[in-house]
């Protein structure tokens, strides 16, 4: 295949993959207790506990979000003795605040909000990923245990999925349902159709991208 008709191609399903992140991580951690947003910006949850009650639900703030994303992410505060990594996290931190929720209304969740939050996930996903690779052994890591980082994505879907599965239960305190494991089976597939699956760079996207629709998904942004 000639350089330019390849380049363009990988452009286009980079552009197709980013689509398909945003629509995963709003498919994903959706209150599955019945929450159902209201105009301004209240939630109802229904019956909990046998009781009809109503709960004010709202998006953290920005600063909350960053220090939960790095808790759940398991990577460590920003600090005197940064890594890459951690001046990664501060520079697109301080380079999408303005667009991060500076209320508290769901109704502040536009698409540049979105857009900033996944932005951001995704760079904290990057050390947390990262950190796994470097781990000595794959027991050492924090999620993804069963992937191969060295065979790319010949392994399939299913290695990733634990890994999703211990992130969802640190973003969540829950277990993820068969909806959302389902979900992000199919994403996976996505991103493995027509990439280079021995290739082992794809298979740590793979990881952060998987890390960061959680990360961006409304029950990992609100309280």
């Amino acid at each position: 295949m000639n350089q330019k008709n390849y380049a363009f191609r990988k452009k286009v399903k980079g552009v197709l993959m980013a689509g398909s992140l945003l629509i995963t991580s709003a498919l994903i951690g959706v209150n599955c207790s019945g929450f159902k947003a209201t105009a301004d910006g209240s939630g109802d949850f229904g019956s909990l506990g046998g009781a009809d009650k109503e709960m004010q639900v709202g998006f953290l703030s920005s600063e909350q979000m960053l220090k939960s994303m790095i808790s759940v992410a398991g990577v460590e505060s920003l600090g005197d003795v940064a890594t890459p990594d951690d001046s990664a996290i501060d520079m697109t931190y301080q380079q999408r605040a303005g667009s991060l929720p500076s209320v508290q209304n769901l109704t502040a969740a536009t698409g540049p909000t979105l857009i900033a939050v996944t932005n951001l996930a995704s760079t904290v996903c990057n050390k947390s990923v990262n950190n796994d690779i470097a781990a000595g052994s794959p027991t050492d890591r924090l999620f993804f245990q069963e992937v191969n980082f060295n065979a790319g994505l010949n392994q399939g879907a299913a290695a990733f999925v634990p890994g999703f599965e211990r992130i969802a239960r640190n973003a969540w305190r829950r277990d993820p349902t068969a909806d959302e494991i389902g979900y992000i089976q199919g994403f996976a597939s996505e991103f493995a159709d027509g990439a280079n699956l021995t290739d082992k760079e794809q298979a740590r996207l793979l990881a952060v991208s998987i890390c960061t629709s959680v990360l961006s998904s409304m029950d990992a942004l609100t309280y």
